[in-house]
């Protein structure tokens, strides 16, 4: 009866083994299933501007460089109609600023076809900006602006309004834009 006892007993371990597994695996794949925010990729660089229309509808236009140093829009604006959650703004915020790394400057008329416009005057009407670009020594630093008369922005404080780190998430970008929004005019 000895010899019968421990291979029952084997048996008996090997189940809870094997069930264990189960339950760990599962346990697992149900945590990303729940939605469970994941780390994003650090922004290292990159330099955007987020405008918002009355109705809440966004455009984002990514700016690089060019050959002068004076910063260029990229022909390439990212639209993002409501409704949204601040995580998928701050997320199209991010994919913009990954379109910097390698981005080519377009000419003016490239980026008013782009916007559906003739001039950035008219585009820019009713609509309110925040600038978003990335300070090597603080992180990604958020002003606010005030619209001029010719269409242009114009920072409203000479610092950093507000500054995330790197690393921030797409929630945390998101959420900083929509309670920015309020000081811009």
């Amino acid at each position: 009866m000895g010899g019968d006892y421990s291979a029952y007993l084997k048996y008996i371990v090997l189940f809870a083994c094997i069930l264990a597994a189960v339950w760990f695996f599962a346990a697992r794949a149900g945590r990303t299933k729940t939605g469970a925010i994941e780390k994003c990729a650090a922004i290292g660089s990159g330099s955007v501007s987020v405008l918002i229309d009355a109705a809440g509808d966004v455009t984002v236009i990514p700016y690089v460089k060019d050959k002068y140093g004076r910063g260029r829009a990229l022909p390439a604006p990212v639209f993002l109609k409501r409704p949204y959650t601040p995580d998928l703004l701050g997320h199209n915020v991010r994919m913009a600023m990954k379109l910097c790394e390698s981005g080519v400057p377009g000419t003016d008329g490239e980026l008013m076809s782009k916007l559906g416009t003739m001039e950035w005057r008219e585009f820019s009407r009713n609509k309110r900006n925040i600038s978003i670009y990335c300070n090597p020594k603080h992180g990604l630093v958020f002003n606010t602006t005030r619209r001029k008369a010719d269409g242009s922005y114009r920072f409203n404080y000479a610092g950093f309004e507000r500054v995330l780190g790197f690393d921030a998430g797409d929630l945390e970008l998101g959420r900083t834009i929509l309670e920015l929004l309020p000081r811009c005019r």
